[in-house]
């Protein structure tokens, strides 16, 4: 049977508006149906006999594409833009780049685990990457997956296995996001599981060290 950690620590957040997903976030499966839609009206012109009209709906077909593809390439929305900056700070974090992990956090980040919040010091949860990058000798990221909940605020979800030493160590996340001047960074770190269990007493013991000053 799972344990709450980890249903909390599988599940996806939910996704945003159709559009916004499949014009902006996928626009591949788009721009195929909107090819294939092309090429079906296409053979049903020729079939009727309009050889004047027929390449109408695939040279149609390919505009809208290339518009498509264009603006998927100019924007990017808040889901992906979370996404992303996920990636670099878990990037950040496990290579010892502490200017890079403290770029993307803010300065009222909060650490959290098993229901008990720890206001830590920002500078001292970047510093962390040294100490991580010394122990952590690679890591797989399984899942991403984000949620805007408001114009400025947000969530990413992921699954990571870290490996130390030959071991791996599996652990859920959830970062909360909020924008300001066009920026995003992380104001809550939520651990979920560790290697499949709830987070409690290794967190309380090292959890105070990062405390603000």
């Amino acid at each position: 049977m799972l344990t709450l950690a980890q249903r909390v620590a599988m599940d996806h957040l939910p996704s945003g508006p159709a559009f916004e997903v499949w014009l902006y976030e996928r626009p591949v499966p788009t721009i195929i149906a909107l090819v294939a839609l092309g090429i079906v009206g296409a053979y049903v012109l020729r079939q009727r006999g309009s050889a004047k009209w027929w390449g109408a709906p695939l040279i149609g077909a390919v505009v809208l594409s290339a518009g498509v593809f264009s603006l998927a390439s100019a924007v990017e929305t808040g889901r992906e833009a979370m996404e992303r900056g996920t990636r670099e700070w878990l990037e950040a974090m496990t290579t010892g780049d502490r200017a890079g992990a403290r770029s993307l956090l803010n300065a009222d980040v909060i650490l959290s685990a098993a229901g008990t919040a720890y206001p830590v010091d920002v500078d001292a949860l970047a510093g962390m990457s040294l100490q991580a990058s010394q122990l952590i000798t690679s890591y797989n990221l399984r899942t991403v997956s984000s949620s805007q909940d408001g114009a400025n605020v947000g969530r990413t979800r992921f699954e990571v296995t870290l490996g130390a030493d030959g071991t791996p160590i599996p652990m859920g996340w959830e970062l909360g996001w909020r924008r300001s001047g066009g920026s995003w960074t992380i104001v809550r770190a939520e651990c979920l599981h560790v290697m499949n269990t709830a987070p409690q007493n290794n967190f309380r013991q090292w959890v105070p060290r990062l405390g603000r000053r």
